[in-house]
């Protein structure tokens, strides 16, 4: 049963809700709903953040205004999935591990098709996040270095640099949680977000709601992953992908966003 205090949401957010199968608060006070293959995202209300690190950097510090979106409490694992290439070919996961662990060896192209399914599955409008949705989830409206806060990373916090030797289960490390509850968002896999790469787009990116470059070679990728070291953890941390490469990246996997109803 949905809970009635989903009134509370703006209508767009709640058109989403209502397609959940189960809606809730979390412990940081944000609303998650569940959806088919046990996906859960997190509402993140509109407003604005501050996105970017120190002035005079080509990713220098600027504020963006952001309508409200959801965006996946985890990245989205093999067991999740699996129930899409139940009718295809299986992703390859070399012996690393499929259910709970985060999705590898998947290209940029291949989560587009996969989000496509999902929306004609669920009638919500299922995508990649942008790049400021992704940042703005991952650090929250504070400013903070690490989705955690300012604290370094060490092992208690995010599988990174090479500690474990390999992906772990998205729910292992709660302690690294983002301040609306979002889970992963550093080190385990970098994940691919909608945009386009450009070096110099944040100098003159829209103030509300960046959309990234028109056009490109290289995909956004986010969030640094287990081989990578601190440094790449950083809430503000970018990197990039030819949209086409996923065989054979054990690094790589992505994280959904929502905004309303699929028309």
């Amino acid at each position: 049963m949905i809970n009635a205090k989903i009134c509370e949401l703006p209508p767009k957010a709640r058109e989403v809700a209502e397609k959940a199968l189960k809606v809730s608060k979390n412990e940081k006070g944000f609303y998650e709903a569940e959806f088919l293959a046990g996906i859960v995202m997190i509402y993140i209300p509109e407003g604005e953040f501050i996105m970017g690190v120190e002035e005079g950097s080509v990713n220098r510090m600027h504020k963006v205004f952001l309508d409200g979106y959801w965006i996946g409490k985890y990245p989205v694992t093999f067991a999740q999935i699996d129930v899409y290439t139940n009718m295809l070919e299986p992703i390859n996961d070399e012996g690393w591990g499929r259910g709970q662990r985060p999705v590898i060896n998947i290209s940029f192209v291949e989560t587009v098709k996969y989000c496509e399914w999902l929306a004609r599955k669920t009638w919500v409008d299922f995508r990649l996040p942008t790049e400021a949705e992704w940042e703005k989830a991952a650090r929250g409206t504070d400013g903070r270095e690490f989705p955690w806060g300012n604290e370094k990373p060490d092992e208690r916090l995010a599988n990174f640099n090479n500690f474990i030797g390999k992906t772990t289960e998205v729910d292992d490390y709660p302690a690294g949680a983002s301040p609306n509850g979002c889970l992963d968002m550093a080190g385990n896999v970098w994940e691919w977000c909608h945009d386009w790469y450009e070096d110099n787009y944040y100098v003159n990116s829209p103030a509300q709601n960046p959309q990234g470059p028109g056009k490109g070679s290289y995909r956004l990728v986010r969030g640094g992953c287990w081989l990578f070291g601190a440094g790449d953890l950083r809430c503000t941390s970018r990197g990039y992908q030819p949209p086409s490469s996923g065989a054979g990246i054990f690094g790589i996997g992505f994280r959904l966003a929502a905004s309303s109803v699929e028309k």
